[in-house]
């Protein structure tokens, strides 16, 4: 019997599949699936599934957003982050919640300074940044100064916030 070959009855490896196409309603499903988990107390599974949809939401912004949707994919992107962070934050994983929270805001100031992207999305990008920024002051305001967000905030990325 060739192992390399997949007989009729066995399926072939999953990483033969190509990717499913990260979409939003894809996103929508997913964390709706972590709020279920985390209403029935199951927070391993929210968190796994808060993490899948951390992933899609990168992969929709990484392709062109529908047109009309291109606040819904930043606000994706920052639930996401903010989300897996409030979680690791609760597990007493500071570090790790702190530097998600800069990474969710970095993203997002990356948007607005890339002038590839729509007038529509960088304009999402201005209204979310504000979320971003709020949730860097109040990881500090509840778990003390971390250099992570010391850096981000002197950082001279910080646009669009004149607003």
């Amino acid at each position: 019997m060739d192992l390399g070959t997949p007989q009729p009855s066995q399926s072939p490896p999953a990483s033969s599949f190509p990717p499913a196409p990260a979409t939003l309603p894809l996103w929508e499903r997913t964390m709706q699936r972590a709020r279920g988990a985390a209403r029935l107390g199951q927070g391993a599974m929210a968190l796994a599934y808060q993490q899948q949809a951390l992933a899609l939401s990168l992969r929709v912004l990484q392709q062109v957003p529908p047109a009309g949707r291109e606040d819904d994919c930043v606000a994706a992107l920052v639930v996401s982050h903010l989300n897996v962070a409030d979680l690791q934050a609760q597990a007493a994983e500071l570090d790790a919640a702190a530097h998600l929270r800069c990474r969710a805001y970095a993203l997002v100031q990356g948007l607005l300074a890339d002038g590839r992207h729509s007038p529509a999305l960088r304009q999402a990008a201005v209204r979310h940044s504000r979320e971003t920024l709020a949730a860097l002051f109040a990881h500090v305001a509840d778990h003390g100064p971390h250099p992570a967000i010391a850096q981000a905030l002197a950082s001279p990325r910080r646009v669009g916030l004149q607003h």
